[in-house]
């Protein structure tokens, strides 16, 4: 339908279009902030998660060669023992195996 010019159509407002034209440019911003900014929240948050199991991993590493080493010390301690028993004086003065010289 067309109006003559300087004629309002029926049903359209020229002031009420470019309002909501603005108002929708303004929603489209602020849901594209919105959503980047979601973005970045997820991606801070799953470096979060990695790097929280990278460091779970390093201690579960170190734990496991902390109880190797522990593992070692005691064998050379039980060894020690024995030949202690066995009539080993030497044995019998040594000092208790340490754990970290065993690692």
């Amino acid at each position: 339908m067309s109006t003559p010019p300087g004629v309002v159509a029926p049903g359209y407002d020229p002031g009420v279009a470019a309002v909501n034209r603005n108002e929708g440019q303004a929603l489209a911003q602020d849901t594209a902030a919105a959503r980047a900014s979601q973005h970045a929240a997820w991606r801070d948050y799953h470096q979060a998660v990695q790097a929280r199991r990278q460091t779970i991993a390093m201690i579960h590493a170190t734990q496991a060669r902390r109880e190797a080493a522990y593992n070692r010390a005691m064998d050379a301690w039980h060894a020690q023992v024995d030949a202690c028993n066995s009539g080993d004086r030497q044995a019998c003065l040594a000092p208790t195996p340490n754990p970290g010289n065993y690692e």
